[in-house]
C-alpha cells in the first residue's frame, strides 16, 4: 500500500503527494487506471518525479477524497495530517513565542530578529579577528545580517 497525503486544497482542484512513489511509472498509472472513470474530474495531472497528482474536479472535496479511498493500493492522509506541515507550524509558534519571550525581557526594545542579526554580527566580527577570512561563517553571517536589513 502505497501512503500520500493531500497537500492542497482549493475549489475544484486537490493535489495529493505520494513521496515513497517518486518516480514510479507503474503506480501513476495504476493510479489514473482506478480513477479515469470518475466522470467529474475534469483533468487529472500526473508528475511521477514530483511524486504529485493534480486533480481538478466539480464535485466537493469530501466526494472526492471517497472515490480516492476506494483505490486499494492507496492510503490517502488528510490535509491537516500532512507531517512536514505540522513541523513547520510547530516551528513557527516556537519561534513566535520566543520572539514574546525576548520582547518580554526586553521591554518591547529588542525581538528576536534583532537577537539574530546581533549573534550573527558578533560572529563575523569574531571570525575576521581570528583570521578566519576565507572562513564560511564570516561571510554568511555578513550575507544573512544585509539579507535581514534589507528587508526592513
Amino acid at each position: 500500500m502505497i501512503e500520500g497525503y493531500i497537500s492542497h486544497i482549493s475549489p475544484g482542484r486537490l493535489r495529493l503527494k505520494f513521496p515513497s512513489a517518486k518516480g514510479e511509472e507503474k503506480f501513476f498509472s495504476s493510479f489514473l487506471d482506478n480513477i479515469k472513470h470518475a466522470e467529474y474530474f475534469k483533468n487529472i495531472k500526473v508528475n511521477p518525479t514530483t511524486g504529485s497528482i493534480l486533480i481538478e474536479h466539480e464535485k466537493t472535496t469530501e466526494e472526492v477524497i471517497g472515490i480516492l479511498k476506494d483505490i486499494p493500493f492507496v492510503k490517502i492522509r488528510k490535509y491537516e495530517e500532512n507531517p512536514s506541515k505540522k513541523i513547520s507550524q510547530s516551528l513557527s509558534k516556537s519561534f513566535s513565542h520566543l520572539n514574546k519571550i525576548i520582547k518580554k525581557i526586553s521591554s518591547g526594545k529588542v525581538d528576536l530578529k534583532s537577537t539574530v542579526l546581533l549573534f550573527l554580527l558578533i560572529s563575523a566580527l569574531y571570525q575576521i579577528a581570528r583570521g578566519n577570512l576565507s572562513s564560511i561563517p564570516w561571510y554568511t553571517a555578513l550575507f544573512y545580517i544585509n539579507s535581514l536589513i534589507s528587508k526592513e
